[in-house]
């Protein structure tokens, strides 16, 4: 019977106080539906990725080389250990229409095609096409020499799939055509007429949990990869006597030197899911959300959970003659505390799971819109180990938070529960002992400059709650801030090339045909480089490392500006060590120049030493001259006196980079014409494709402002019901003192006004630490190195959201303030 009457009150609470009671669950479902949404979107879009390179077997790994592959290298490859399967295969770039595409053999075991529409080809002039260019019915016309290398010149398209070697929406690169890959097609393996595989691909044998992008999976794949390297030299020997055996013996000796002089080694290339268009892309973005994920989502929770705590503890103050009737009644303090705890724990309970699954379902699709991949839909996810411990949690603290205000309470005797709690002394402030100011100011604002140092505590948790708010609202901006120019930067004022052209044949110098080709076409103060890749492997992960190498020193920094990312003074090639303040050291042996993020992973300074390791998996250790500025990708910088000294031979040059303004399509397409050329990259290309990427993040930092600004709204009309409430007795003697309406608002208004200026003011200060944490968090993960600025403008629109959030509270508080009745102030206890 007692506890149904308790409940009974408790219901009829939560009506008479509802307003308060939907803020509580709104502000925890906000807090709670963001942090489970953001924290949600990572994995789940990684799990698809990895259901769908699972359903469609992609390879593991790719091998190819530049004399075509044999039965004897699948068998080799097919021996190693933790290798399921070894599929040799075929691929051939051709050009249908002036446009590059590549054509690729159907395997039913590695690379699966998966149906959008139409059938699997039935007769060799039939296809499978790209469904993002191609259509049923469509007819291909090769227009580029495939003769001796496909059965047909001609296919039409009978079904169209979406391929996950192709998950990007960039194609990648193509050695014909403008240097640009366009789409794909597939077709029945017996169309080729080719004498050897053009790659052979390995499918790794997955015990227990190896998801794409974990570290078990990189480790799998990388033990495999160093066993290919192993036996990699050993085939291409092997192979390069089959090739002098596919020689007729009745050729004479001198002609076979000749087929033999011109023969291209047959140089293996070994490749993880790297040859997947956009993997590496796709799980850079996902590390990038991950970052984002394991930090920002707790400045919500943090601000959601104590604001509904400081709720709950007002609440509870403003009901002591409830309480007090209710202990002489003789209820007790376990009871008691018990219909505050439901009021709490149902409102947060309910908000939590509403924020759960809302968030679950909503956040990570809006994420995933964001992300230019070709992906199956994303399918939602609800982690309810998360889940558990979220509303745990929430519930523990609205627990303890909750008991502890109704502990306090109830150690009080009746008689003095039923009283107002007694008012806090009033003081002189700091202000009336400034007399010749003191006494300019006017009755009205004398009232509001005391009562600001009065509820001391009522007003640190409104600048605690509004300056959270404002803070996230202006990292939220301030991370659009951060990537904006970022790459311009890395592709404008460091790398000051506007294209790049990969050479078929390495080349000590520009001349002869190579010179007449460059003149021919343009292409201005061509400089050749040498740029090479290795991976260098941290000790807590592994990197894609580019080494360039000049021909030319002395015209380096035309293409290449290297300035220190400590002192941002210029740092040049050499043999002495640059300083951090951009001086040599005197009589130290040479080192390397690197990249800043580089020298970060190693946590290696000027005078360590990092390691990388080529293809062959041959090591080398490189002492650091000097780190330079940099914000894309990872780079190091020897002179070719540097080169020699380290790898014991002279460098031969791969590439050639220059400037252009002209037909960057048509100068690719001449250039690979030409058969010296083998690709060629622009930096206006390289521009839009990153700008592309990172319209993933904008959508996530959208997506914080919105929720940013919800929680902001809900919290300022949490703070401004809790001061009404509890000044209702002072509005109401005011008004019977004579004061208008327009007055009595003033008087709440101004200080929430003032309170509002000074948290903005905290929030804008407090914004730049937390953003500076995020940037360092997600520069951390990815190859991406952000800005660590915030332009005016953000700091402007965070600063008026805020206000404007505190405004349309005041609108609508307003009625509010009009409603409260004079007869009020007679309840006041002397």
């Amino acid at each position: 019977m007692v506890s149904g009457l308790l409940f009974k009150n408790t219901l009829i609470k939560i009506k008479r106080s509802f307003g308060r009671y939907i803020s509580i669950l709104m502000i925890v479902m906000v807090g709670v539906g963001f942090f489970a949404g953001i924290q949600s979107s990572a994995p789940s879009i990684r799990e698809v990725a990895d259901q769908y390179y699972n359903e469609q077997q992609v390879m593991d790994l790719k091998i190819y080389s530049t004399a075509g592959l044999s039965e004897g290298d699948v068998q080799a490859l097919a021996r190693l250990k933790k290798v399921q399967a070894a599929i040799p295969s075929y691929s051939l770039d051709v050009l249908d229409r002036d446009k590059s595409i590549r054509i690729h053999a159907i395997e039913p075991d590695v690379n699966r095609i998966s149906l959008v529409e139409g059938r699997l080809p039935e007769s060799d002039n039939e296809a499978v096409g790209d469904s993002r260019v191609y259509k049923i019915g469509d007819e291909v016309s090769i227009i580029s020499d495939v003769e001796g290398k496909l059965k047909q010149t001609s296919f039409t398209v009978v079904g169209t799939t979406n391929s996950a070697l192709y998950v990007s929406e960039d194609y990648g690169s193509s050695m014909i055509g403008d240097g640009k890959l366009s789409s794909y097609l597939f077709v029945n393996a017996d169309n080729f007429l080719l004498d050897a595989y053009t790659e052979i691909y390995l499918i790794a044998s997955k015990e227990g949990e190896a998801p794409a992008y974990s570290k078990a999976y990189k480790e799998l794949v990388g033990s495999i990869f160093d066993q290919v390297v192993s036996i990699k030299g050993e085939r291409e020997e092997a192979r390069l006597e089959e090739l002098k055996a596919a020689l007729p013996a009745t050729i004479p000796q001198e002609m076979k030197d000749a087929a033999l002089a011109d023969m291209p080694y047959p140089n293996w290339t070994v490749m993880d899911r790297e040859a997947v268009v956009g993997y590496d892309d796709l799980g850079s973005n996902i590390d990038v959300i991950d970052s984002v994920a394991a930090v920002f989502p707790f400045f919500f929770v943090l601000i959601a959970m104590l604001m509904t705590s400081n709720s709950m503890a007002r609440m509870i103050t403003e009901e002591r003659g409830e309480l007090g009737t209710l202990v002489s009644l003789g209820f007790s303090s376990g009871s008691i505390a018990a219909t505050y705890l439901f009021y709490v724990l149902s409102a947060s309970g309910i908000g939590a799971t509403v924020g759960f699954l809302a968030g679950c379902r909503l956040i990570p699709p809006l994420v995933y819109e964001n992300f230019l991949f070709v992906l199956p839909p994303l399918e939602t996810r609800y982690n309810w180990t998360m889940f558990s411990i979220m509303l745990a949690v929430a519930l523990a603290v609205m627990t303890a938070v909750t008991l502890t205000a109704c502990t306090k309470a109830l150690k009080l005797r009746p008689a003095a529960l039923m009283r107002p709690a007694v008012q806090e002394k009033g003081q002189r402030i700091l202000l009336e002992r400034i007399s010749f100011l003191w006494s300019r100011f006017s009755f009205n604002w004398k009232i509001t400059a005391r009562n600001l140092f009065r509820y001391k505590k009522r007003g640190f948790m409104t600048i605690v709650g509004v300056a959270g708010c404002t803070a996230l609202l202006l990292v939220g901006f301030g991370l659009r801030d951060s990537m904006n120019g970022v790459v311009q930067k890395q592709y404008g004022e460091i790398f000051k090339y506007s294209n790049m052209a990969i050479l078929k044949q390495e080349s000590e110098a520009i001349g002869g045909e190579l010179l007449q080709l460059l003149e021919r076409e343009q292409m201005l103060d061509p400089l050749l480089i040498k740029q090479t890749a290795f991976k260098s492997e941290a000790p807590d992960r592994s990197l894609e490392v580019y080494m360039i190498v000049p021909g030319d020193e002395g015209r380096f920094s035309e293409y290449y500006s290297l300035k220190s990312a400590a002192a941002g003074n210029e740092i040049k090639l050499g043999d002495k060590k640059a300083t951090s303040d951009g001086m040599e050291k005197e009589g130290k042996e040479e080192g390397v120049i690197v990249t800043s993020k580089l020298a970060d992973v190693w946590n290696a300074g000027i005078g360590d030493s990092i390691q990388i390791k080529d293809r062959d998996n041959h090591t080398y250790t490189l002492e650091i001259a000097g780190i330079a500025e940099n914000y894309a990708g990872h780079y190091l910088f020897l002179s070719k006196e540097q080169y020699q000294r380290v790898f014991q031979k002279e460098a031969a040059y791969n590439a050639v980079v220059s400037r252009f303004s002209g037909d960057e399509g048509a100068l690719a397409e001449r250039l690979i014409e030409s058969g010296q050329v083998l690709n060629v990259s622009f930096t206006s290309d390289i521009l839009g494709k990153a700008l592309d990427s990172n319209k993933s993040l904008n959508g996530v930092i959208v997506l914080i402002i919105v929720v940013a600004s919800l929680l902001a709204f809900i919290i300022i009309y949490n703070l401004t019901s809790i001061t009404i409430s509890e000044r209702t007795r002072e509005i109401a003697t005011l008004k019977v003192l004579g004061f208008f309406d327009r007055e009595t608002n003033g008087y709440i208004y101004r200080e929430a006004a003032i309170l509002t200026a000074f948290s903005i003011g905290a929030g804008l200060l407090l914004g730049i630490f937390i953003h500076s944490y995020i940037i360092d968090v997600i520069s951390d993960q990815s190859s991406l190195i952000l800005f660590k600025k915030i332009n005016w403008l953000s700091f402007a629109f965070a600063a008026v959201l805020t206000v404007l959030f505190s405004a349309i509270m005041q609108w609508i508080t307003y009625y509010k303030l009009r409603s409260i009745n004079m007869i009020e102030s007679l309840k006041s206890v002397e």
